[in-house]
């Protein structure tokens, strides 16, 4: 019977480590209904110290990898349903994506010239933020100690402008 309860408690412990393990591995995060952020471990970030785990953001089992900014990596669009996140996987060309959580319309824009994503969710004067949102119109906006910008996204047309500010 000693034996029995040793084993039961080996493999409880075992399970318990491997669960926990997962969670550590996934860093999994929910936000809000249908949307969660995590990092995911790869070959590169386990080996090299100088790696990191890669950032991803789930929206109604839409899986992006390679989000920029920080947690939770997107900001949601005030007046809409929309969120707003930016992706760039390495040596491509950023994405900037405006996601509809009532059907799943990911509308993309070329981000190729546009210094957005890298400063989602900081705080103090370096930071980006939502200046505009309606379903066919969004401003964004940034701030750096030397210069501020503002991106104008037509949802409709698909276009997009970048204004210096300062």
């Amino acid at each position: 019977m000693k034996y029995l309860n040793h084993k039961l408690v080996y493999t409880a412990v075992a399970s318990a480590i491997i669960v926990l393990a997962l969670i550590l591995i996934n860093n999994l995060f929910i936000v809000k209904k249908g949307v969660r952020y995590g990092y995911s471990r790869n070959i590169k970030s386990i080996v090299n110290v100088h790696e990191s785990d890669t950032p991803w953001l789930s929206i109604n089992n839409d899986i992006f990898y390679y989000v920029k900014g920080g947690p939770p990596f997107y900001l949601a669009v005030p007046s809409t349903r929309y969120i707003y996140f930016v992706t760039e996987k390495p040596h491509d060309n950023k994405i900037i994506h405006f996601y509809s959580l009532n059907n799943g319309n990911d509308i993309k824009f070329s981000g190729e010239n546009y210094f957005l994503g890298y400063r989602l969710w900081m705080k103090g004067s370096e930071r980006e933020w939502i200046e505009f949102g309606s379903e066919n119109l969004i401003i964004v906006r940034t701030k750096s100690e030397s210069r501020e910008d503002r991106y104008t996204f037509d949802l409709v047309s698909k276009t997009s402008k970048k204004e210096i500010i300062k």
